[in-house]
């Protein structure tokens, strides 16, 4: 134990100290130390070096952070034997998987080549008539039907049809079976096209005239002298059948039922079965094939025409029973016998389909398992690293501990050392021994570096001297300062008044160095690096141990994670695609980290360091983004940051979220920046990269008092604290409520009052930049004086390009911002072969509260003054351009309205819909399809279609009805630019432009880069100096 001990100190879970007497409890706990050495021994996470050194692997999963920590060193060995089994149980069931898994894709058309059946019905169930008209002919019951019509009258020009219902009113019988749902939705019934070939065409007889429509006259001038006559109603409905026509067939053969004897009720039964199955009612049709086989003699076509029947329902087994009862009637019938194994082809092809359905629904099964398993492995794994010490953390501590142990200190040497930044390395000019405690200012100190000048300025004297009751295992610091100095102004120097010049600086230097509180783009960005949170030193892996590359490659983080991380949502794209922004205080970030490189030598050696895969990816991917806002491409590093988040363990999530919010700070989207970096600090609340980005954000949104705050510094044994001070505390009351100051190109224009001299230097400080600040009403009779709020004059307005204020821009709140991908909604790949059709959603929808009725303008949409929107076309084609090459209108149009008509329920396809009718100019039905999206739409979705419907007000004159529904969007959605900009416009529309301007601003607020607010608020400004110029006397 003692040469353990000696060999590596802090790698032991606990030490033990001998001693002549030892307590029971002392003999226990060493007990219980040699257990867990004996243990960690079985599993090889102890080796025996060449030199006969006991030591750590490297790559052990027992090489823990905190190896002095006996719960997680046994609770780490156990996780490891865990995830061995589970791992084996993984393999197993994934080869079980594949060994069973149904990959069998050409079942169906093997069925059709090798089944008996199938080969003998020649073509699939589905190819044959199953509609083959049947009927009973009169002549079969010794009946002429010459008897009943006159064939040799005169035929008059306009001939006529039989109207059966005309003839006679049929009064309700259950003998003519009228409680049949076909029958008594006989006004809707519809057939598909009739064959030529039909047997029906053969029903009536050529003797009864040259033509159908001669036969049919004929039959009406019978029915008319005998209005009861069975045989003419069968007529009539053979003519109807041939016609085509099922209402008229079937008003005619209910009263041929009717009027019919019993033992000739056979043919207008198996006529109207027939009549019902082309009509797609195949369940009344059996019930009336049935009732025919109990009076019938004509079995063979009873028997057939139900096969038929039961074959289009599905009923195999009753349909081949039937086709044999026919064949038996009639032996050698071809129809029958195909239709027969047409019938057991198709019966045993779903059969089979569905076994193998069952087989994959069981792998699908197995799969899911699987994956949950896996999930379960994977959650076991991470909390296995989570307590390991990462390989390369530990190559440095074994360096450190064997430079340690390497030399024997000679007496009264000394060197002068100085702590790097983020005080993780130790810089020593000498190669001699260093030796200092693992605790007060050293306690990250991970590497030391040989041989390079120190200023002693900032250095930390290190002794190697061994006092006489020191051991070698424990070295002392001896720091080079007296008293109970702090530790901190040892290293740093005292700071003190140099933190009172830099919060508290003379008149002097804020007007040379700050005149004016810089825009967002020129604010001071920060970068927090993996380094410090005790990770891999990443600038040290990148570009301490290689040459600059001679290749030229940028580095790809490869497809945005889907779905898109909550916090860093799609919206946040388009802003940041507009131009290029490169970042100075991220390029010199990156130059400090590699030593002088350019930036396209760092692009390549982070792009050669993605294909090595020797750091963890998610920390090379975050060296990416910071080169890519050093070179101005947000998008890229918006990319990369996405990675980041979707990759980096929960313990270092602030990490990737305060670099996020220094890459919005820069583009002018402080907003967000505000959301990421309070989530980061609710991560971690003592990070300073995250409290001094705070400030930045703070200071481009205007709020300067509100984190203005003084920094209290004090030692404690392991750490220094950073306290922060609110202004509140530290400046009085009078003059908080006086430092506000109006300003005119960066520059102030007018003090609100005169301060005392010792203050007056503090003024930018408290500067309010929050645009330019809307007047407030004054004394009626006189006019505001536009001028002293930072305005432009009226030389700048000539010179400005103004807006059409009274031109309505349409606006459009497209559903990627809400992180739904319109392909997944709308088929855009598969060609389209049906005729153009429009989208048409509910008009009829019951009224609620989510519909808007109360609106005038929803209430009365059909006689709203709407002229259409047609430059939104372009928006309508472009919908799936991510995915797919642009579309015409009509074609886009026609995809819509095709899985409309499949799901009305669809609030994104109701909006889409919508957007069509709103170029199309057709305001009713664009209401209708938005009042159908509010009616299904989730509440945080609303927004969408209420953008849509605040347009269509605004561009009807509805003014008021539109500022209800743009208020009711930002309500729902306050982060997004285009509803802020919508309600603006509805205050401009209405001539309200003190309030419009509100919104313009606020608009700028959360996109300051946004040059169609910017324009529009240019123009009121200009409008109301003019208009106030022209009314001075």
């Amino acid at each position: 134990m003692a040469d353990l001990r000696k060999i590596y100190p802090e790698s032991l879970p606990c030490r033990v100290n001998y001693s002549r007497k030892t307590s029971f409890k002392g003999k226990l706990f060493i007990l219980l130390c040699v257990l867990l050495v004996d243990s960690g021994g079985a599993t090889t996470h102890w080796v025996v070096t060449e030199d006969g050194k006991i030591q750590q692997q490297v790559d052990s999963p027992l090489n823990l952070k905190h190896p002095h920590d006996v719960v997680i060193f046994m609770r780490q060995e156990t996780r490891v034997n865990y995830l061995k089994k589970l791992e084996k149980q993984l393999v197993a069931q994934k080869i079980h998987i594949e060994e069973n898994e149904d990959r069998d894709t050409g079942l169906e058309q093997r069925h059709y080549k090798e089944d008996a059946d199938c080969v003998m019905a020649k073509v699939p169930l589905g190819d044959l008539d199953l509609y083959d008209g049947t009927y009973i002919s009169l002549e079969g019951k010794d009946i002429s039907p010459e008897d009943y019509v006159d064939s040799r009258s005169a035929l008059p020009p306009d001939l006529e049809k039989p109207d059966c219902a005309k003839v006679y009113e049929l009064p309700y019988s259950i003998h003519a079976f009228q409680h049949l749902r076909g029958v008594q939705e006989r006004a809707n019934l519809t057939s598909p096209l009739l064959s030529k070939e039909d047997p029906i065409f053969s029903s009536l007889s050529h003797k009864l005239g040259r033509s159908v429509d001669e036969v049919g006259h004929r039959i009406h001038q019978g029915l008319l002298r005998n209005s009861s006559s069975w045989v003419l109603y069968n007529m009539a409905s053979f003519y109807w059948r041939m016609k085509n026509e099922p209402q008229k067939a079937v008003d005619c053969v209910v009263r041929a039922l009717h009027f019919s004897p019993r033992q000739h009720k056979d043919v207008a039964l198996v006529n109207m079965a027939n009549i019902l199955h082309r009509a797609h009612f195949s369940a009344d049709a059996a019930i009336l094939a049935h009732a025919a086989l109990d009076l019938t003699t004509d079995l063979f076509t009873s028997h057939y025409t139900l096969g038929n029947i039961y074959a289009m329902l599905g009923e195999y087994n009753h349909s081949v029973l039937c086709y044999e009862q026919a064949l038996q009637a009639q032996p050698g019938f071809e129809q029958a016998l195909r239709r027969k194994h047409a019938v057991l082809c198709q019966q045993k092809l779903e059969q089979r389909l569905e076994a193998q359905h069952r087989s994959l629904q069981r792998t699908l099964n197995e799969l899911k398992e699987y994956q949950k398993q896996h999930d379960h492995y994977l959650r076991q794994q991470e909390a296995l690293d989570k307590h390991k010490l990462l390989q390369e953390e530990q190559i440095l501590r074994n360096i450190i501990h064997e430079t340690q142990m390497a030399k024997e200190a000679q007496l009264g040497n000394h060197q002068m050392c100085r702590l790097g930044q983020q005080q993780r390395s130790l810089y020593c000019p000498f190669d001699l021994p260093v030796r200092y405690h693992r605790g007060d200012l050293f306690e990250h100190v991970h590497y030391v570096q040989f041989g390079e000048e120190v200023s002693v300025a900032s250095s930390v004297a290190l002794v190697s001297e061994r006092n006489s009751n020191q051991t070698a295992a424990s070295p002392q610091l001896h720091p080079s300062v007296s008293g109970d100095q702090d530790p901190a102004a040892a290293l740093w120097g005292s700071h003190q008044d140099y933190t009172q010049r830099m919060l508290w600086p003379q008149r002097t230097d804020c007007a040379h160095e700050y005149p004016s509180v810089p825009p967002a783009h020129l604010l001071p960005t920060y970068y927090l690096p993996p380094e410090t949170q005790a990770l891999s030193p990443v600038a040290t892996l990148l570009y301490g141990k290689s040459s600059p590359p001679e290749t030229v490659a940028l580095p790809d983080c490869g497809p945005i994670p889907q779905p898109y991380p909550a916090l860093l949502p799609a919206s946040l794209d388009w802003p940041l695609e507009e131009k290029e922004l490169p970042d100075p205080f991220a390029s010199q970030i990156l130059q400090l980290r590699s030593g002088g490189w350019t930036l396209e030598q760092i692009g390549s050696r982070v792009a050669q360091a993605m294909k090595q895969a020797t750091i963890p990816r998610w920390q090379v991917h975050n060296e990416a983004a910071l080169l890519w806002r050093a070179k101005g491409n947000g998008s890229r590093a918006l990319q990369c940051l996405r990675q980041v988040l979707s990759s980096v363990p929960p313990s270092h999530r602030h990490l990737p979220l305060t670099n996020a919010a220094n890459l919005l700070l820069h583009h002018g989207l402080t907003t967000h920046a505000q959301t990421l970096l309070e989530q980061a600090l609710a991560l971690n609340a003592s990070e300073p990269h995250t409290l001094l980005s705070l400030v930045s954000v703070q200071l481009a949104q205007g709020n300067v008092t509100a984190y203005l705050c003084c920094v209290v510094c004090s030692s404690t044994p392991s750490f220094t604290i950073f306290r922060t001070v609110p202004a509140q505390r530290v400046l009085p009351a009078w003059l908080r409520t006086t430092l506000v100051y109006s300003w005119r190109n960066g520059r102030p224009v007018k003090r609100s009052r005169m301060h005392p001299p010792f203050l007056q230097w503090r003024t930018p400080y408290f500067l309010r930049i929050s645009g330019p600040t809307i007047p407030s009403p004054g004394p009626s009779g006189r006019w505001r004086d536009y001028t002293s709020l930072g305005w432009s004059g009226p030389e700048e307005c000539q010179r400005t390009r103004r807006v059409d204020l009274t031109t309505v821009a349409s606006t459009w709140l497209a559903v990627s911002a809400k992180n739904i991908d319109i392909t997944e909604h709308i088929d855009f790949a598969t060609p389209l072969q049906e005729p153009a059709a429009e989208p048409l959603c509910n008009a009829n929808l019951a009224a609620s509260m989510h519909t808007l009725d109360h609106l005038a303008g929803v209430a009365n949409r059909a006689a709203i003054h709407y002229t259409g929107e047609s430059q939104l076309r372009e928006v309508l084609q472009n919908l799936g351009k991510d995915k797919f090459s642009p579309q015409s209108f009509e074609q886009v149009g026609t995809r819509i309205a095709k899985v409309l008509e499949k799901n009305q329920t669809s609030w994104v396809l109701s909006s889409m819909a919508a957007l069509y009718w709103r170029v199309k100019g057709q305001g009713k039905r664009a209401i209708d399809c938005l009042r159908q999206a509010l009616n299904y739409a989730p509440h945080h979705m609303k927004d969408v279609p209420l953008i849509s419907l605040a347009n269509i007000f605004q561009n009807a004159r509805l003014w008021e009805d539109a500022l209800t529904v743009a208020r009711m969007a930002v309500e729902i959605a306050p982060h997004f630019v285009v509803n802020h900009f919508t309600l603006a416009n509805v205050y401009i529309a209405m001539e309200e432009f003190e309030k419009a301007m509100r919104w313009y601003e606020s608009t700028l607020k959360l996109q300051p880069e946004f040059a169609p607010a910017k324009d529009r608020l240019r123009t009121i400004q200009c409008y109301l100096l003019t208009k106030r110029e022209r009314r001075q006397p």
